[in-house]
């Protein structure tokens, strides 16, 4: 048999196994492909579409969007021909140096204006163009080294983001000398009048100019 009778034979046995079910027409398909490559039919009963999830991903593929994926298997599964005719391109980034580099780095808040969208967050939160991330080291108690900054950044370069500034987050006689976000409103964290004194050690909200 030739590949793709083969992979209609198998639609075949997925759609006599599964039954009838509630999905709709251009939902079916993709459950149907997720079962045909895990062989697992529990994704029937957890699998669940926006109602414009389908559309909006097929005119993603239409404008030519980057597709990525978190192992090189799936990026294979791809028929990369039809992306590319569209514009597009399939990106594994597990063998990226750029991505290794930055590896022990995760992202802990993303803030908007000063409230916290991520994690959690509120749906109804007025957002502009304009985000701010906070990365952290993944090992407990371990600081981010200029290296891990460097390659983060390198990162986000290469994926096509900007970046305007970055601040590095320190403690100072040991209380977080940094702000932390919570739900709508943002509370300052450690001592003012100390962080001055570390900065330039001529008293309370006198910063010593260089």
């Amino acid at each position: 048999m030739k590949p793709q009778e083969i992979e209609d034979l198998s639609f075949k046995i997925i759609d006599a196994e599964a039954g009838p079910h509630s999905f709709g027409p251009s939902e079916w398909p993709v459950v149907r492909r997720m079962i045909h490559t895990s062989a697992d039919f529990e994704y029937m009963n957890t699998v669940r579409f926006h109602p414009k999830a389908v559309r909006a991903g097929i005119e993603a593929i239409r404008s030519g969007c980057r597709i990525f994926t978190d192992t090189r298997m799936a990026g294979v599964g791809i028929r990369k021909k039809e992306i590319q005719g569209f514009g597009g391109e399939v990106i594994c980034l597990m063998a990226d140096e750029a991505v290794a580099r930055a590896a022990k780095v995760k992202l802990k808040m993303i803030t908007n204006r000063g409230v916290k969208v991520y994690p959690g967050g509120f749906p109804e939160t007025f957002r502009t163009d304009h985000w701010r991330c906070r990365f952290v080291a993944t090992e407990p108690g371990a600081n981010l080294t200029p290296l891990q900054v460097i390659g983060l950044l390198a990162a986000l370069n290469e994926r096509g983001y900007d970046f305007i500034k970055t601040e590095h987050l320190f403690t100072f006689d040991a209380p977080p000398a940094t702000a932390s976000a919570r739900g709508n409103e943002m509370t300052a964290r450690g001592s003012p009048r100390r962080f001055v004194r570390r900065l330039g050690d001529e008293g309370p909200g006198v910063p010593r100019r260089p």
